[in-house]
């Protein structure tokens, strides 16, 4: 993978190619953090910090992540240095937590199991100072043990495997524990739809049937009639409740098979137990799509009791051709 970065000041051009040197902050993430927080005062300095950044980086192998993760840190604190403003802080700490948590997308041997960016969710939240703080302190730990994971995988040194996926599944409990508080104290409140949308962000193996909101969404904009619009709402706000019910359940099992057994259920790897309770746990959590196709078929027989012959053929129609 290669990324061309490119700064431009006064009569300076600097150009890098950079293969797979992680973790790395482009321009597209300076600008999308500090930008905002940028003043006439303060832009000439952070721009030039940051072009010293990029031509150290270019001189980085590309293998080399722990010198590309000492460089990163070295430039947030340059930038941090420059103003001691609340807006400020936080814009280098949300800077810093996208790089590294890219980064570790990238290179994730257990792709189900994420840790999310809060400042990537809908509505975006600040990154904590327990959350930043965590995160700093356990990256390097984390990526030599993602590293580690790979190389074990590759040897199929089970015993190595299920080690390293055991502290990398404790680990993720700590950010998620921290994110779900984080997500617990937002103001306002999430709304139903929202608290759907981060679930399924962090735990991206849970089934979820798209219809019956767009079915409700279709009605609410074709449908005159204020009584089926009321009905529509409430068939939608029953469901949306019992899914999160059974997502709940869901992701009790999904905690426990992380923390109690050491693995993750929805990625691959060399590291799954073979204990009987933990493959009874996996062949639970598979069932489970079942369940949230029965909700969401009986949502939609409740949709589409309310409507018309002509507007459910009108419906059936629309959603046969909405996209995925």
């Amino acid at each position: 993978m290669s990324d061309t970065l490119a700064y431009s000041g006064g009569m300076v051009v600097v150009a890098i190619v950079l293969a797979a040197v992680q973790p790395l902050c482009t321009r597209g993430h300076f600008q999308e953090a500090m930008g905002p927080v940028l003043d006439d005062d303060r832009q000439l300095v952070a721009e030039s910090v940051f072009s010293d950044y990029l031509e150290r980086a270019g001189s980085l192998e590309d293998e080399d992540g722990q010198r590309a993760a000492v460089m990163l840190a070295e430039f947030i604190a340059s930038l941090h240095a420059l103003a001691s403003e609340v807006a400020w802080t936080q814009a280098c700490r949300s800077l810093h937590t996208t790089v590294l948590l890219e980064e570790r997308e990238s290179n994730n041997p257990w792709p189900g199991c994420p840790w999310i960016d809060p400042s990537l969710l809908e509505p975006p939240a600040q990154i904590s100072s327990q959350m930043y703080t965590f995160l700093t302190e356990e990256a390097d730990r984390d990526r030599r043990d993602r590293g580690a994971q790979r190389t074990a995988s590759a040897a199929n040194d089970l015993d190595a495997c299920r080690s390293y996926t055991s502290a990398a599944m404790e680990r993720w409990s700590q950010w998620q524990d921290l994110l779900d508080h984080l997500m617990r104290s937002a103001t306002p409140p999430l709304t139903a739809a929202e608290q759907l949308a981060y679930r399924t962000a962090a735990y991206p193996g849970l089934v979820l049937d798209p219809q019956p909101p767009l079915a409700a969404q279709w009605i609410m904009e074709h449908v005159e009639d204020p009584d089926v619009q009321r009905a529509a709402k409430t068939a939608l706000s029953r469901w949306q409740s019992a899914l999160a019910a059974h997502h709940e359940r869901e992701i009790e099992d999904i905690r426990t098979a992380r923390l109690k057994y050491g693995f993750d259920p929805w990625s691959p790897g060399c590291g799954t137990p073979t204990s009987s309770a933990a493959i009874t746990l996996r062949n639970k959590l598979l069932a489970t799509s079942a369940k949230t196709t029965l909700l969401a078929r009986e949502a939609m027989s409740r949709l589409e009791s309310v409507l018309s012959k002509k507007d459910r053929t009108a419906l059936r129609e629309y959603l046969d051709h909405a996209p995925e």
